[in-house]
């Protein structure tokens, strides 16, 4: 893929982000039950430091166009796509019954 058309890959991705996602997702992160279960799940509360950030670069970049916005946007969402992990399966797959069944 050549630099012009991930150029335009990229710039019809930022159109079609909403502010007001990212809005309700800082929202969300900082609400009580979010708090309370990232307590009891990781033993601190959250920061939600990305969706703020995320918030300020979509702002920046729908008003004011800013590539370097863009870019840290992007770069955001390709990170948090790298680090979801769906968990390791629990039991172990077999390809046929066991001989006393």
């Amino acid at each position: 893929m050549d630099t012009e058309t991930q150029n335009t890959d990229d710039t019809e991705k930022c159109t079609q982000l909403r502010c007001l996602d990212y809005m309700a997702e800082y929202r969300h992160c900082i609400s009580a039950f979010h708090q309370f279960h990232q307590y009891y799940i990781h033993g601190k509360f959250a920061t939600c430091k990305e969706p703020k950030e995320r918030i300020k670069n979509c702002i920046k970049w729908k008003t004011f166009r800013s590539e370097e916005a863009k870019k840290r946007l992007l770069n955001s969402l390709t990170q948090e796509q790298k680090n979801m992990h769906t968990p390791d399966p629990i039991w172990t797959y077999r390809s046929s019954p066991p001989s006393d069944w």
